[in-house]
């Protein structure tokens, strides 16, 4: 099934890191959470997990992860109930 929402995503590596840039539509602005941010322009509270706490700014490598991990089981449950 192919959803045309306008969303776009280039993921590229450089220096043994991935690179992610997304683009949102406008009509999307402070609808979106998750994984990449909360698109609200403020960079301050763009980490917040599907549980409501918010990722610290001086947050380690595992607490990233873990942020990560919580995002894609809520985005594997919401597109799994959306397309049943």
């Amino acid at each position: 099934m192919l959803l045309r929402l306008g969303f776009s995503f280039n993921v590229s590596v450089a220096a043994q890191t991935l690179a992610i840039s997304t683009f949102v539509p406008q009509r999307y602005r402070d609808q979106v959470r998750g994984l990449l941010g909360n698109y609200d322009g403020d960079p301050k509270n763009d980490f917040i997990a599907p549980d409501g706490t918010m990722l610290s700014p001086n947050a380690t490598e595992r607490h990233i992860f873990q942020y990560a991990s919580r995002c894609e089981l809520k985005v594997k449950y919401i597109l799994e109930r959306q397309f049943q």
